[in-house]
């Protein structure tokens, strides 16, 4: 048989393989950012922790809810709406655990806090504590 289908195979094969996950979680942001500025909803949507995803799907059905439907519950495009984000610049690590980091990341929209959380060995940004009601004091 010719060599060049076997090669056509077998890089066929390498490519529908699912890339490693992150080992870090300074990575897991990387990637996270990289998927969202390639507008990979879907890809930046799986990288955020249940908790995340849980409130953003609350807020998306309430925010339909009072809209009467004029607004579609697409939490996807709620969290995702305001657009692209710049390159990522420094990224730091402030603290990490087994279970939960905290890092500083600087970009071209300025610098922030980031907090990620590990869930099924997977490296997971957790926007929960911003996503959260706030309570008045």
């Amino acid at each position: 048989m010719d060599k060049g289908w076997w090669l056509l195979v077998a890089l066929s094969v390498a490519a529908c393989r699912p890339a490693a996950a992150p080992g870090t979680p300074q990575e897991a942001w990387r990637l996270f950012v990289t998927r969202l500025q390639r507008a990979d909803v879907e890809g930046a949507w799986s990288m955020l922790s249940p908790k995340t995803r849980e409130l953003v799907t609350l807020r998306s059905q309430a925010i339909s809810a009072a809209s009467g439907g004029q607004v579609r519950d697409e939490p996807h495009a709620l969290l995702f709406a305001a657009g692209r984000p710049g390159a990522v610049g420094e990224v730091r690590e402030v603290s990490k655990s087994d279970d939960a980091a905290v890092l500083q990341v600087k970009g071209a929209d300025g610098e922030r806090t980031v907090k990620l959380v590990k869930a099924d060995g997977r490296w997971l940004v957790d926007l929960s504590e911003q996503l959260e009601p706030k309570t008045q004091p």
